[in-house]
């Protein structure tokens, strides 16, 4: 599995309706997340990563979120955008042994990388199981229908 498998997911059984680009534009917009969503009249953008390490599940900016990703999310939050990060960690990953996407506001990118399994699950506003798509989709309607609220 990997970050497109993750979104493939994401599109087919969890997204609520509304519009989703995928984008992977390294060169054209650096640090611009993987997707952007448009849904119920609120917009913001999606990154998307996969885990390949048990403990702590992103160790570096390598496999974790990069410094112009980190960049562009800490200027998109301070200007009042809204920004996910759906990181996945495979079961034989995780303590819980089930695979789980943990949805994190941009506002905790600071804290990403390196981040421990518990961390991640501290900051994660929800987390969405693979194999229940139908409570994934109702989890991803609140976060993405929700205010573009800032946290003081």
């Amino acid at each position: 599995m990997n970050e497109s498998s993750l979104w493939d997911w994401l599109r087919d059984c969890a997204l609520p309706l509304g519009n989703y680009s995928r984008i992977e534009s390294p060169d054209t917009s650096p640090g611009f997340p993987d997707a952007y969503y448009t849904t119920e009249g609120h917009s913001g953008t999606i990154e998307l990563k996969y885990a390949r390490h048990k403990s702590p599940p992103f160790p570096n900016d390598e496999t974790g979120l990069r410094k112009s990703q980190l960049r562009w999310i800490r200027e998109e939050v301070r200007n009042g955008g809204a920004v996910w990060i759906f990181a996945e960690i495979p079961a034989r990953l995780n303590p819980i042994g089930l695979d789980l996407i943990l949805c994190i506001h941009g506002e905790h990118a600071s804290a990403f990388n390196g981040a421990s399994f518990k961390l991640l699950t501290d900051i994660a506003t929800h987390t969405l199981f693979r194999k229940e798509p139908r409570d994934a989709a109702r989890k991803l309607e609140e976060i993405l229908r929700g205010p573009n609220v800032l946290l003081p």
